[in-house]
This record gives structure tokens, C-alpha cells and sequence, in this order.
């Protein structure tokens, strides 16, 4: 009786949340087609389209302390929509778009635009992120013509250099992000005009792609991402399905649903383990869909393996969830673990754990279970599901 009013206790001290979505203040112009990017607690994003044949080239930045935008330094080329934006360091980098080749370099500390060396070629709808301190762009339109060649920028020589090409199909309005070292592209509207789902991971110091898991749910373009962690979210384009990418255990997990609109080229970004999709077009573009402001944000669950918050704020992770035979630990200091059943029976407690622990729960029932971890920083609880 003691381990399970303890173990009640424990809980009662935690608050369990599962992953949601919640509305914030709006974008200031409605408009689909913008870049959007972090940098520090801020997110920014500006140019974009407008249905009337309107383009711009106003920069904004988001404060999700106060919830709010303001205004930053226009963008100094030319209005455009489908342009590339990425971040190193503490500056962000966007180019190209219709129909331009220019690239320009924003620093937030002083609020300013630098121009730097054009990219390679005019192109429109291409996928960026980056990885050790260089940008990489690839795939989009060039004129006509669907592309998957690959580019790197080094802004220490602001020099770009062709790189592997993307594996599978030239392609259009593709996905991509970096995590942990490493660049993931995927999906896409290919040559013959059809969504794809399949995936790819790159390492940039061997210049190589390695595929990955397809993407189970319906094939799309034009969706959204943002990274938490060691995972990466994606949109899905022309529904309300929302994905998660898991890096550790190399799978696809489906989330609650967006809580938004149907959503077409939005702009996305991710501040302190949380993900925000705004703008955008709600539904079908050649269906006629109605361009919005509206701005969502994501809270990933409070109770996984491998929580996203959990690892950000403490440095541990526990994997995979859900698991079969071995649960592993990965942490910067020694924890202490506690395991109890659904119904709070103490399996084991304050087993000290160091990097790279292994343990053994092949002989566990399936079904719920609860972690308690114990860090000189903070106890949490945490849920596990065993096949």
C-alpha cells in the first residue's frame, strides 16, 4: 500500500499532458507563401503572396513571451513569395524565389540586411535547413523545370558549392529539416506531378543520402515542419493529419491532429520545445482557397520516452517507447530510475543509471507503465508503453 500512495503522490505532483494545439495571435497580413525561421526565443517571418497579386517584403518577428509581432527591417530585394530561409548561428539567410537568385544574410542584433553571393541559380519553392555551421538548399523549380540538386553555403568564405545530388525524383515544395548533425528532405510534387512520401536522411561530412522510413500517411507537398528535439513534425498538406519523425528509434508516429484549418503553404518555426504554423492558404489552392493569418501552436506530450521537453531540459533521453525487450538511457550525469506498474506496484526503485544503460523488460506484461526519474535538478514521471 505504501508504493502505491507513493506512487500516487508522485503523480499528483506532476501534471500529465498529452501533446495539443492552441490558437495565438495572429499574423499581422494574411498571406501564404512566406519564409519563416528561428532565431534565439524569436521567430521570424515575412515576404510571401497574397491572392490579388499582391507580393511582399516585410519582416516580422514573433515573441511568444508576450505573444506578439512587430515589425522588423524590410526585406531589402525585391517583394516575392517561395523563397528559401535558413539559420546559422545567430543569423538567418533567405533567397531566391519568384523569380530571383539573390541571397541576403539577417542579423536581428542590429536589425539589418546584408546582401551575399547570389545562389548558384534563379529557383523557386527549394527546401533549406542547415547543419555545423553551413546552409543547404536544394530541389525547386528552375524556370519550368523540377530540380533535385543540392548546394551548400559557407558563410565564412560566403562561397556556395554543389553537393550530392537529392536521391529519387526532381521535386518541388519539398520538406526538410536538420537534427543532431543531420539533414532530413523529403515528399514533394514530382515530374510527372505526383506527391510523393518517400524520405532521405544526409550527412553532410560524407557528402551522402541514406533513405529512410517512407512516410505511412497520404503523400503530399507543400506541408510545413518545425524540429523539437530529436524529432521532426510535419504538416500534412490538404488535411489535418499531423506527424512526427522520431530520429532515435527512425520511425513515423501520428500526433493529435492540427487544430487549424486545412493548411497549404504555411510558414513554420519552433521556440523553447514548442511549434508554431501560421499563414498559409486553408485548403486546396486550385480549389480556390482562402488565404488566413491565424497562427497555432504545438506543445509536444508532457508523458513519452522520448519526450522532447524532458530531453531538452534535463539531457536525458529513454528509448524506444513503446518497447519490447530493452529500455536504453542516455544522460550527461548518473539518474536514478523507478518503475511502476498502472495500478502503482513498485517494480524496481532508485536504480542508478549511467550513459548507455541497458535494461532488461522482456519479462514485463504488456501494458502501461511509469518511469520516475530522480536528477539533481528535479524528479519527473514519465509514461512507457511495453508491447
Amino acid at each position: 500500500m505504501k508504493y502505491l500512495l507513493s506512487f500516487f503522490m508522485i503523480l499528483q505532483s506532476y501534471s500529465v499532458l498529452g501533446d495539443s494545439w492552441i490558437q495565438r495571435a495572429d499574423f499581422p497580413a494574411v498571406r501564404s507563401r512566406a519564409v519563416g525561421f528561428t532565431i534565439g526565443a524569436k521567430g521570424y517571418v515575412g515576404l510571401g503572396y497574397r491572392h490579388q497579386g499582391n507580393f511582399f517584403k516585410d519582416w516580422w518577428s514573433y515573441d511568444p513571451s508576450s505573444n506578439t509581432w512587430t515589425q522588423q527591417a524590410d526585406f531589402p530585394g525585391f517583394e516575392r513569395s517561395d523563397a528559401f530561409g535558413f539559420v546559422i548561428g545567430n543569423k538567418g539567410y533567405v533567397g531566391c524565389g519568384h523569380p530571383f537568385s539573390d541571397f541576403f544574410e539577417y542579423d536581428p542584433s542590429n536589425n539589418t540586411w546584408n546582401q551575399k553571393s547570389n545562389f548558384p541559380t534563379a529557383r523557386t519553392e527549394a527546401t533549406a535547413f542547415s547543419i555545423g555551421g553551413k546552409g543547404y538548399v536544394g530541389c525547386g523549380f528552375i524556370g519550368l523545370n523540377r530540380t533535385n540538386d543540392f548546394w551548400e553555403y559557407d558563410p565564412a568564405s560566403d562561397t556556395w558549392l554543389a553537393k550530392a545530388d537529392v536521391p529519387g525524383s526532381p521535386r518541388s515544395d519539398a520538406i526538410g529539416f536538420s537534427i543532431n548533425g543531420n539533414g532530413y528532405l523529403g515528399f514533394g510534387n514530382d515530374t510527372t506531378g505526383n506527391f510523393t512520401n518517400d524520405f532521405y536522411e544526409f550527412d553532410a561530412g560524407l557528402n551522402t543520402w541514406t533513405n529512410k522510413p517512407d512516410f505511412p500517411g497520404t503523400p503530399f507537398y507543400i506541408g510545413s515542419s518545425f524540429v523539437i528535439g530529436d524529432c521532426g513534425y510535419v504538416t500534412e498538406a490538404n488535411g489535418n493529419t499531423f506527424w512526427q519523425f522520431n530520429t532515435v528509434t527512425n520511425s513515423w508516429i501520428q500526433k493529435t491532429d492540427f487544430a487549424g484549418s486545412l493548411r497549404e503553404n504555411a510558414s513554420s518555426f519552433e521556440i523553447n520545445g514548442k511549434g508554431y504554423v501560421c499563414i498559409g492558404d486553408t485548403g486546396v489552392v486550385l480549389n480556390g482557397s482562402v488565404q488566413t493569418s491565424t497562427v497555432w501552436e504545438y506543445s509536444p506530450d508532457s508523458l513519452d520516452g522520448i519526450n522532447e521537453l524532458f530531453f531538452l531540459q534535463t539531457g536525458i533521453q529513454i528509448y524506444p517507447n513503446p518497447v519490447h525487450d530493452i529500455l536504453v538511457v542516455r544522460t550527461s550525469h548518473p539518474v536514478e530510475l523507478s518503475a511502476f506498474t498502472e495500478e502503482g506496484k513498485l517494480l524496481f526503485e532508485q536504480r542508478k543509471c549511467i550513459d548507455g544503460e541497458r535494461i532488461n523488460v522482456g519479462n514485463w506484461a504488456a501494458g502501461i507503465y511509469f518511469l520516475r526519474v530522480e536528477t539533481n535538478l528535479k524528479n519527473n514521471v514519465y509514461k512507457l508503453v511495453k508491447e
